[in-house]
């Protein structure tokens, strides 16, 4: 009887560890997917530039045109890698915008959101830009969101592509994005 009993009290810990891990991944699963998949997003309707956070993949590209050809701004700016950057050879740089949008293509510095959003700073600081559209994969719009908010002076609005993904690529981003919030968080912004 007492054997019975023990062994009826570890069966029932290990459903509740189980029942207890479960929840823990259904929320986690549940926080990722709010943001990650489906962020806080902008329905621009005027700003000076629509900034296209790099690499500058044709989701993004297609994104930034469809957002100029709706009026939200004339100007697209594009970042682009250097060329040291591996995959930067497989990339349209520049593409040749529709008509009636001017297309100025920026390497950043670093090639690092941050360099990014300290190269709108500098726009900003020059009189150039005051509100700007960012448009970037869904993914990244939260940690985008963060570092404009501290390294960009003037309003930026955020935009996520109509990019597609994989469970396995869903899976990459959410740790990526995750890892890449601590130095969001921490490092200063770039000069």
């Amino acid at each position: 009887m007492g054997d019975a009993r023990k062994q009826g009290r570890r069966v029932s810990l290990w459903v509740r560890f189980a029942a207890g891990a479960a929840a823990v991944a259904a929320l986690l699963a549940a926080v990722c997917v709010a943001l990650y998949v489906t962020p806080a997003t902008d329905s621009p309707v005027k700003a000076d530039a629509i900034l296209v956070l790099g690499p500058p993949l044709e989701p993004r590209i297609r994104t930034a045109y469809r957002l100029a050809e709706a009026g939200v701004s004339d100007k697209v700016i594009v970042s682009i890698p250097s060329d040291r950057v591996p995959s930067s050879g497989k990339l349209v740089y520049c593409p040749a915008p529709p008509p009636g949008i001017d297309v100025a293509c920026f390497v950043p510095s670093p090639f690092t959101t941050r360099g990014e959003a300290a190269y709108a700073q500098e726009m900003y600081d020059r009189g150039q830009l005051s509100t700007v559209v960012v448009v970037t994969q869904a993914p990244h719009i939260l940690r985008a969101r963060l570092i404009f908010a501290r390294c960009f002076g003037g309003r930026a609005q955020f935009v996520a592509d109509d990019s597609h993904r994989s469970i396995l690529g869903w899976l990459y981003e959410f740790a990526y994005q995750t890892a890449a919030m601590v130095p969001a968080i921490f490092e200063p912004c770039a000069s």
